[in-house]
Parts: C-alpha cells; structure tokens; sequence
C-alpha cells in the first residue's frame, strides 16, 4: 500500500518519515476565546506598562498612536517567545494605565495599582511599603484657593501658638507657592496630605474673616473640615496605611478638634490610636541614648518628633484626668527631652533641653540650670506634676510617703515658676507678638493650682483648701487678658472648675438670695472660651449641673460620663449604667434627643451649647476683670507665692493652713 505524502514533500519532491509507534493521543480542553488570543511578551508588557505610568505620573499625553504601535509589535510576537504560563493581556495593562491617570478623585476613592507579580505582591503586605504606594494617589482638595490659602496663615498666627505641632517654614514650602502670591499649591494631594490639611482648616476656620464663613457660628465653622478629614483618615485606616509621622500629626489635628468640641467616644477612640501610632514610631523613647547632635537638620526632625509625642501625652492626659480613667502612656517608660521655642526650631538653631525624669522630686528642678526656658516647657512640667497629683489622689495603693514626697515636689516647683514667671512680681504682657508666652504662664499657674487641688484631699484641710483654691483661679484670671483669652489652648477651660476631689458645692454654689463674683467670673471666661469654642459652653452646662446636683436628667448624665472628674462615684456609676442601657455616647445633639450613628462624623460635630445668655456675659468680662471688682474684699487675697503672709490670715477658718498652700 502506497503511503501517504505531504503538501510540502509533494512540492519539493522530498519523502515523509513515519514512525514506527505511533504517540498515545492526549485529551486537549476545548478552546476558549483568552486561549485563541496571541501570548504577549511580559517584558515588552512590562515596558509598555512603565511607560504609560511615567508619561502619566509627569502629565504628559499619551501618545495614540505609538500605543498602537506598542499593541501591534505585542501581538505580533512569536507565541514560543511568551511565558506559557501567563495570561495577561493589554487590556488589563491599559486598565492599570487607566486607574493611575485619574488624577481628581476623592479622598474616599481607592485607586492603588494592582500588583503585577510577586515582589508587588510583597510590598502590598509591608505596612510602610504599602504607605507609600497610596501616598503616591491623587486626592482633590475640595476647597476654595483664597480660603486654603488664608486658612493656612490663620492656623500659624491663632493655632500654632497653643499647638506647636507643625514646622512653619517647612510646611509652609511644601504648601504654598513660591511666588508673590503666597497662594496654596494648586492640584492634587495625597491622601495623607490632604488629611493634614483639613486638619489644619477645622482648626483655624473658627478664627477666620473670610466671608464664606459670615453666616456660620464660629464654633461650628470646621464642622464641615472635620468631617472631610475624618473621611480621609477612614480611608487611610482601610487600605492599612502604615504608621508615619505625618499621619500622626493629622491624628493630632483631628484629635484636638474633636475633644475642644467636646469630649467624647470618638475624640477618646483617636486619642488612643495616636498613643499606640507614637508607640509605633518609637516616640517615647527618642532621647533615650544621649548622642551629640552634629546636623542642625537632623536636631530639627528630632524637635519635631518631641512635639508630636508631647501633645499626644497632652491628649492622653486630658481625656483620661477628665473622665477620671487611666492613661495610656506610661510615664516610667518615657525618654523625650522637653521642647524648645519655635523661634530655635523654625531657625534650625540646636538648643539643649533636660529629658523629663519620671520621678517628681527630680522632675521639678530639671529646667533650673537648662539653656531651655521656653515657657510651654516649663507648662508641661506643671502638667506632668498634675497628671501624677491625680494618678496618686485616684490611686487605692498610694503610701504616705510618696503623697509627702509629691507635696513637696510641687511647692517647689510653685517657688520656682514664682520666681520666674510670678503675675506680680513679673507683669506679664498681652499683645499680638507675645500672647502666647503669656497664655503658656496662665496656663503653668493654672496646673499648679489643679495640682494642690489633688494633693489636698484629707477632710480636715478640704474646706479650706476649696476656699484658697477659688481665690488662686480668682487672683490668676485677674491677671488673664479677655482678648487673648480664646487664643489659648482650650483645655484650659477644664482647670477653672472645681473638681469632685474637693467638692464644688462648697465653691461654686452661691448662697440663697445672694450673687456670688467667682462664679459670675467664671460664667464669663467659659461664655469666652463658648465663643469659639464648643467645649467653653459644654462646661458652662456642666457648671449649671453642678448648681443643682443631685437634681440631673437622664441625658445629662451623659455629659457626666466624659466630665466625671466634676462629679462623684455614686453619680458615674450611674451614668455609666444609664449609657450601657441607651447606647447612647456623648455625640452632636444628645442633649437635645438626637443621636447619631457611628462611622462619620455628624454634620454639627458635638453640637452642645450652653444656654444663649451665657454667651452674652462674654462683653462684660472686659469690665470685671479691669476693675477688679467682686463683692469683697478683695480677689486678691492669696497674694503671690513670694510675698509674705500675713498673720491674722493663718486663724479662724484657715487653721489648717499648711506649706501646700503657699
């Protein structure tokens, strides 16, 4: 039988070659359209890939036809030249093009590029790999040019003062253009940085002029920032963007708008992940190894790691002290130096400051003989004697050894800042250029008064030591200017009223048929404070519970669970039964019957007020405090630490006088 022959053998003459066995026949799947497709090069894929992406990533236009051209020469490739085992096409490849071309999305977007292979893949899982692959995403601000831009400035000018966070110069050339203008950079942002940004709006929009804002109270002018940060940081939260300096500060902005908006479940949820993202960075221990610094630019990323892990201790400390709960941070384990003035920071100028030792009878005398003697230093370490004043008064295993030990150690430091900053014998100066040394002096006074107030628990000298305290807050606001009153930190509106350690009956409660000055004067500071903002008319509320205590409704106990350091155990244990039952948090509205859901933040954050009349005190607060005035004899009664006593103020009802009142 003749064999067969081929086409080809046929044409050219040639003979086929059988073989003698022939190959057992292998089952072939039915084709489908992705496997009819042409294998692509992955190197040519991938070179096409990095091209699209640099002509995007510097604005460039693609060029049409070389992406055909690109296209053609992909498909026309020899299918043995492909890996036979991948399946990606151009498609998918101009669809990653696609999602890196977008370059006005929202901060609620996701837009990272899907990875491609292995190592990608491997990056995706690193924390801070992955931090930096979404860093890289646009985001529009959603915010006119002329307000960005005047916002900004209002921030460094009413803001930076009582919240040294950020590096002036730094920010401001990362932010703002170069030229005469001065205007905010337009474009797009980051995630991150527009989370920062909005930060820094929320903030410094209740000091703006700008007549966007006219119709719009000033503390409810960064509601509408706020929530746009907030929805950044959801989204950074949700891609698991890791742990950095920048997304920290951002953390700190929001964080101390949402507690001077009123303390609550969200501020307290913040505050702790700014503890644990500072844990993270390793914050707490930066000074821990005593280096020379030889770079003035390496002293200043040091300088700015310092501020940022001492306003989280300040956050830490205030919502923990206000709601009598335990800290976060712990203070034996703490390793930063004191922060210097901005003016050295912004200047690059290295200045030495003492690390902040955890035992008070060391910590007091560390600025003593220290090139240091910021004024905001010397307030942290009123603070810090003050959160220890607390944590032993609070503590049910403190000796009495450690209580005499902490005693003396703010006396001490009491001499010290009197000697240095006293209100008499130093006047001190309000004006554009210096209220924020002033403001840092009220506010060390201010602590060291909260810090006697702790320490002075025992029965026999708690009377008397209501009365010296009344008269102290009386004698320091005395010396406080009311223009410069809203341009201090906000938490010191929580160190005027009396605390339940020494009860507030005995101090705030004007008797019947009679007025009482001190309570009228701090109605008016609050009502100032109540101006901009919400936390000055949440404790103007808070004063009014205590004037009718026990008589305090179901929703104001609400109030009572955040500002529990006012009111007794009895009352918070039923407060805190009365939000187990509801469900309910300190949020915008309760105290009006509204609620609102978690997730994002409400519309009008933290919408408490106090009663419309206390606001109006605020114009009468220029005349109280000038003429001094009080329905005594006089508010100066506790003269300056100083000056000398006289001996008929130690009979009578001061018997129990001791060195702590000095």
């Amino acid at each position: 039988m003749r064999q067969p022959i081929c086409g080809l053998c046929h044409r050219t003459g040639g003979s086929c070659t059988f073989p003698t066995k022939r190959k057992t026949p292998e089952f072939r799947r039915p084709s489908t359209k992705v496997n009819k497709k042409q294998r692509i090069d992955p190197d040519r894929l991938e070179r096409l890939v990095d091209l699209l992406e640099s002509k995007f990533s510097h604005g460039q236009p693609v060029d049409k036809s070389s992406s055909q051209d690109s296209e053609q020469r992909l498909s026309n490739s020899p299918p043995n030249d492909a890996d036979p085992n991948s399946s990606t096409s151009f498609d998918s490849a101009s669809g990653i093009a696609d999602q890196h071309s977008t370059g006005d999305l929202d901060c609620g977007g996701s837009t990272g590029r899907s990875p491609s292979n292995i190592l990608d893949i491997a990056d995706c899982l690193d924390p801070q790999k992955a931090s930096e692959t979404h860093n890289e995403e646009a985001c529009r601000l959603d915010v006119p040019s002329e307000v960005a831009t005047e916002l900004i400035q209002v921030y460094f000018d009413k803001v930076q003062p009582w919240l040294p966070l950020l590096h002036k110069p730094r920010t401001l050339a990362r932010f703002m253009q170069n030229d005469a203008s001065g205007a905010i950079c337009q474009g797009s942002y980051s995630t991150a940085d527009a989370f920062l940004l909005y930060g820094i709006f929320a903030l410094a929009a209740r000091y703006s002029t700008h007549q966007s804002f006219q119709n719009i109270q000033a503390p409810d002018r960064g509601a509408q920032f706020a929530i746009k940060a907030n929805r950044c940081y959801t989204t950074l939260r949700t891609v698991e963007y890791g742990p950095t300096l920048q997304y920290l500060q951002a953390c700190i902005l929001l964080c101390c708008y949402l507690h001077a908006s009123g303390p609550g479940h969200t501020a307290w949820i913040l505050t702790g992940v700014c503890v644990r993202f500072a844990y993270d960075l390793d914050l707490c221990d930066v000074d821990e190894r005593e280096e020379p610094w030889t770079d003035p630019a390496q002293w200043t990323d040091l300088e700015e790691r310092r501020r940022a892990f001492w306003l989280v201790w300040e956050l830490d400390i205030f919502g923990s002290t206000i709601s009598r709960r335990p800290s976060a941070i712990n203070r034996n384990r703490m390793a930063v130096r004191l922060p210097v003035a901005d003016a050295a920071w912004f200047a690059e100028t290295p200045i030495e400051s003492p690390v902040l030792h955890p035992r008070p009878s060391e910590a007091w005398k560390i600025l003593f003989d220290s090139p240091n003697q910021d004024e905001r230093a010397w307030f942290l370490l009123a603070n810090y004697l003050m959160a220890v004043c607390y944590d032993t008064c609070s503590s049910k295993h403190s000796c009495a050894h450690e209580q005499e030990e902490l005693a003396g150690s703010v006396t001490c430091l009491s001499l010290a800042i009197t000697q240095r900053f006293g209100l008499e014998i130093h006047p001190i100066l309000f004006d554009s250029e210096n209220f924020a040394r002033s403001n840092w002096i009220i506010g060390m006074h201010l602590m060291l008064t909260s810090a006697r107030t702790f320490i002075s628990a025992t029965d026999a000298m708690r009377k008397a030591s209501v009365l010296i305290n009344t008269r102290e807050i009386s004698r320091i606001i005395l010396h406080w200017h009311p223009e410069y009153v809203a341009l201090s930190h906000p938490f010191f509106a929580c160190t005027l009223l009396p605390t339940w350690m020494n009860p507030p009956h005995e101090a705030l409660l004007p008797s019947t048929g009679s007025s009482n000055p001190h309570q009228d004067m701090l109605n008016l500071i609050l009502a100032r404070y109540g101006s901009v903002w919400k936390l000055g008319s949440l404790l103007l509320d808070v004063a009014a519970m205590l004037s009718r205590h026990p008589e305090i409704s179901d929703q104001e106990l609400l109030v009572a669970k955040y500002f529990a350091i006012y009111f007794p155990n009895p009352l918070m244990a039923k407060s805190s039964a009365t939000a187990c039952t509801n469900g309910q948090t300190l949020q915008s509205g309760n105290l009006h019957g509204t609620t609102t859901t978690g997730g994002e933040l409400p519309e009008q954050i933290f919408n408490l007020h106090g009663p419309a009349t206390n606001l109006q005190k605020e114009d009468q607060l220029n005349e109280v405090v000038s003429t001094g005035q009080s329905g005594e004899d006089s508010f100066d009664l506790m003269d300056d630490w100083s000056s000398r006593l006289q001996l008929d103020y130690l009979c009578d009802d001061n018997q129990h006088f001791n060195y702590l009142q000095l």
